[in-house]
């Protein structure tokens, strides 16, 4: 799951709009609208503020983008990885 998807649905699943959203991390309504459609990538300030305000663990953000693989068993673990990855921010989704 992309940062932009994560982000949408928490956002909407916790019913805050995108100005609830910049008021509380102290970016504005702008970014955030940038960051849900893709326009902008996430900068590592705003990783951290959105995960100390909303006590989401930064490691949940690690991109697909970031994390490269260069052989067979590399991508097998990255997958791996992904996959946990996705779990757990379904469980942020519904709580």
């Amino acid at each position: 799951m992309k940062f932009s998807e994560f982000l949408r649905l928490y956002r909407k699943s916790n019913s805050l709009t995108q100005e609830n959203l910049a008021s509380s991390t102290g970016f504005t309504k702008a970014y955030i609208s940038h960051l849900e459609t893709e326009k902008k990538t996430p900068g590592m300030e705003f990783i951290k503020t959105f995960s100390q305000v909303y006590n989401i663990p930064a490691i949940l953000f690690a991109s697909n983008e970031l994390m490269q693989a260069n052989n067979e068993e590399e991508k097998k673990l990255k997958n791996k990885i992904d996959f946990l990855l996705d779990d757990l921010k379904s469980y942020y989704l519904t709580e």
